[in-house]
């Protein structure tokens, strides 16, 4: 093992997907229930070849949000994944362009 690291917390958190940023560093997306908004939310964290935590956003509201593909595209990030009601019913198709 080169390096390990952990963002998650006391809750149910878990990753998805991993890329290789175009800047050289590592972006993983998935879904946490420590660090959100509501119930699960999305999570992306990125992180420099040696390991150190460049950054970590979480994104979500009241309902559960899961993170399953990070893209890349010039300055953005698109995230994809589902949404669900409080009871993990009537899940839809989520579909996020975030900033770099």
């Amino acid at each position: 093992v080169v390096w390990e690291r952990e963002i998650g917390g006391p809750m149910h958190d878990g990753g998805q997907a991993l890329i290789h940023n175009s800047d050289g560093n590592y972006s993983v997306i998935g879904r946490s229930m420590s660090h959100s908004n509501g119930n699960r939310d999305i999570v992306m964290a990125t992180f420099s070849p040696d390991g150190d935590q460049l950054n970590m956003r979480v994104v979500g509201e009241e309902q559960n949000e899961w993170g399953q593909e990070i893209l890349e595209f010039s300055d953005h990030y698109y995230l994809i994944g589902h949404l669900a009601d409080q009871n993990d019913e009537n899940k839809d198709v989520l579909v996020i362009k975030m900033e770099r």
